[in-house]
């Protein structure tokens, strides 16, 4: 995981200001034991003001309930800076780098020291933003948004309200429904689930998936729903 500063411009007078952002390169791990996932996710779910901040978030594999959830940064550590969120931090922000930064080499070193184990990453198909979706028929960015994700062991896909994943040979492992919440009344526009990243282990009978809402297929600048983290325990291959 890797932490940056990057330089940007905002208001009127385009006045500089410096942004905090995260990177991730591995977001889920299993336990030694195959019942608890460890997620990385980076979302204003966590965030610090208008920002996401990075937690780790434990869950049981069976259950898919939250166990545990800590957050990198504390909303107290950054409002000890004297700003409103972590783009307004200035040069106290470096001293936040540096605290994010050895708090996620402790974290690699105890996940490590216990076995911890990072699951297989599955490759996403080309995604298409909203705005491309504009002009097209709701089948069509249906079709373009749902194209299944190839995994080392295997593909986990996502069309309408059924989630599949079949291991390597084809055989299904899990075939689930999961329904979709009505739209919020403020925002009455139609929005497309689909997954935007998966993690498919099939002996350690783990799937771990995150999953986004794409707005179609009009222009405009509405929040849709919030990504939703998937954990499921699969049936023995």
């Amino acid at each position: 995981m890797h932490v940056w500063w990057a330089d940007g411009a905002r208001g009127e007078d385009r006045a500089p200001f410096r942004f905090f952002a995260f990177a991730l390169t591995a977001e889920a791990a299993i336990d030694p034991g195959r019942t608890r996932v460890l997620l990385a996710t980076s979302d204003v779910a966590h965030g610090l003001g208008d920002l996401p901040n990075l937690a780790f978030v434990e869950r049981d594999l069976a259950t898919g309930k939250t166990i545990a959830e800590t957050p990198v940064l504390t909303a107290r550590e950054v409002g000890d800076t004297g700003a409103d969120n972590v783009s307004d931090v200035g040069p106290a922000g470096d001293e936040l780098a540096r605290k994010v930064s050895e708090r996620l080499v402790a974290l690699d070193g105890k996940l490590a020291a216990e076995g911890w184990q990072v699951l297989p990453r599955c490759q996403a198909p080309p995604k298409l933003a909203s705005y491309e979706l504009v002009g097209h028929s709701e089948a069509e960015a249906i079709a373009a948004l749902t194209v299944p994700h190839t995994c080392p062991e295997g593909s986990v896909s996502l069309v309408g309200e059924w989630l599949t994943v079949r291991g390597s040979a084809g055989a299904v492992l899990l075939r689930q429904r999961v329904p979709v919440a009505p739209p919020a009344p403020e925002d009455p526009a139609t929005y497309i689930r689909s997954i935007a990243s998966a993690w498919l282990d099939p002996a350690r009978q783990a799937l771990v998936v995150r999953v986004v809402f794409t707005r179609c297929c009009a222009g405009g600048d509405a929040e849709g729903p919030a990504d939703e983290w998937w954990v499921r325990k699969l049936r023995a291959p």
